[in-house]
């Protein structure tokens, strides 16, 4: 089978040469790659301009050359050659053995040199990094100040992703079956495969999925279709016209660097800043009751203090706060004190965070001491709020902050031994065998990941850390 038109397998452009190389040969009126070989090596020296780079160049490619069909299993090397043809100018081209995913491309292309023109296509083709932060930085602009349009057919747009994302019908079963909150016993049943089976399937269409938020700035869109920067799940539910509950579901399993998703208070925001720490912190320094003529003064006072958008701040208030006629208390702890409050109580050596007994013994204690309450019930989620809250006390194990117990001269000297020390980079093995005669007896400290834990605490500021060692070149201090 031929796939591409004679005169397209003698273009020049098949034997991906640089710009300067190729344009000075057409310069020189050779078009074909049949011309190109015919030239002693003395009659492609003597093409004017063509400098010696350019020469290495023709050389270097010719020698890797050789005229064979490409087949099924070139199809991404045939996909970039079709991009660079059309690039080129050249459209009668065989697109027949392109998959799906492929075929997309190269019509994405054509769509965007039939509205950009061919100069600035190639120009981005050429210079993807700088029209990456370009995309990025427009993108930003208008979800912020939704100046434009980002799409015209919202509904179209989702039926396209899921379009890819439901490759066949067992994919698609599962993620809705999975969005209803059906377990994969359960999802595994209904279309007669294994819990691992529904596991994996499941895996491959976040995957699917993953991708095409990066290409397509899913999330990004729909910021831009409600024009702020961050968005609740009733307000997606609300905005998105179909297939709403799937893509909801989608955006919560995958990790994106578009956006992070905040499962207490429901909420999407855009970028990666992960603003639950400073919500946080906010909620806990709010007055434990006000009046609501103080809400909107509050609100602007703590929300500036503590750089989180206003509205953010309000849900964080309905959730955190109960409303009694003209006055808001705060009707229950937030969830970090609550975990603070277990490691401490329950876990004065510390837990072993990467223990599924020990993490569903976590939550049976919270149940057991604040009732039947919304914690984290994905593990990871509930890891990383304990390693947020806690101290590394062992290999993989946290403990409370005010279950350290070392003598503050000790510290002392240990933090003047880092100081004084000539080297810049410390290992935390080789500090605690300095001081481990001291440490024994003076503390509670007992290993060198608890001592590294120490140090990270108590000097947070003051050095950088990394997995084994710290370094005293610069301090690591909140923005």
């Amino acid at each position: 089978m031929k796939l591409f038109s004679d005169d397209v397998i003698e273009s020049l452009v098949l034997l991906d040469l640089t710009v300067d190389s190729y344009n000075r040969l057409k310069r020189s009126g050779i078009n074909t790659i049949s011309e190109l070989i015919k030239l002693t090596d003395s009659e492609l020296r003597s093409i004017k301009n063509l400098e010696f780079k350019d020469y290495n160049n023709i050389k270097r490619v010719l020698k890797r050359y050789n005229d064979v069909s490409l087949t099924k299993s070139d199809t991404s090397i045939l996909c970039r050659l079709i991009v660079e043809m059309l690039l080129y100018g050249i459209k009668n081209v065989n697109i027949s053995l392109l998959d799906e995913n492929e075929l997309d491309t190269v019509k994405s292309i054509q769509i965007a040199i039939d509205e950009l023109g061919y100069d600035f296509c190639e120009y981005a083709y050429c210079n993807s990094k700088k029209i990456s932060l370009l995309i990025d930085a427009f993108t930003d602009y208008a979800i912020k100040y939704a100046i434009i349009p980002y799409i015209n057919d919202l509904s179209e747009f989702i039926d396209g992703i899921f379009k890819v994302v439901y490759k066949t019908s067992q994919i698609q079963r599962t993620i809705e079956l999975r969005c209803t909150g059906l377990s994969l016993a359960t999802v595994g049943k209904e279309i007669g495969v294994t819990p691992e089976r529904v596991r994996q399937i499941e895996k491959k269409a976040f995957r699917i999925f993953n991708d095409l938020n990066a290409k397509k700035r899913i999330f990004s869109r729909l910021c831009a279709v409600k024009g702020e920067d961050f968005i609740t799940n009733d307000e997606l539910i609300a905005l998105i016209p179909n297939k709403k509950y799937e893509l909801l579901y989608l955006l919560k399993k995958i990790k994106s660097n578009q956006y992070v998703y905040d499962e207490e208070l429901n909420v999407f925001t855009y970028g990666e800043t992960d603003y639950k720490p400073f919500i946080d912190e906010a909620i806990r320094a709010m007055p434990e009751d006000f009046f609501l003529d103080e809400l909107s003064d509050i609100i602007e006072i703590y929300a500036k203090k503590y750089k989180i958008h206003v509205k953010l701040l309000e849900i964080a208030i309905k959730k955190y706060y109960k409303q009694e006629g003209n006055i808001f208390y705060k009707s229950r702890m937030l969830l970090e004190d609550i975990y603070g409050y277990v490691l401490w109580k329950y876990y004065p050596r510390g837990i072993k965070v990467y223990d599924e007994l020990e993490l569903e013994k976590f939550r049976k204690i919270i149940y057991k001491d604040f009732g039947d309450i919304e914690i984290h019930q994905g593990n990871r989620t509930l890891i990383s709020r304990i390693v947020d809250i806690g101290v590394l006390c062992d290999r993989g194990t946290y403990l409370h902050k005010n279950n350290i117990y070392i003598k503050e001269e000790l510290l002392q000297k240990i933090d003047d031994f880092i100081k004084n020390n000539e080297r810049s980079t410390l290992t935390y093995l080789e500090i605690y065998e300095i001081f481990k005669e001291e440490l024994l007896p003076n503390s509670s400290v007992d290993n060198y990941y608890y001592l590294q834990g120490v140090i990270r605490f108590f000097f947070q500021n003051e050095y950088s850390f990394s997995r084994s060692c710290l370094s005293k070149w610069g301090r690591r201090i909140r923005t």
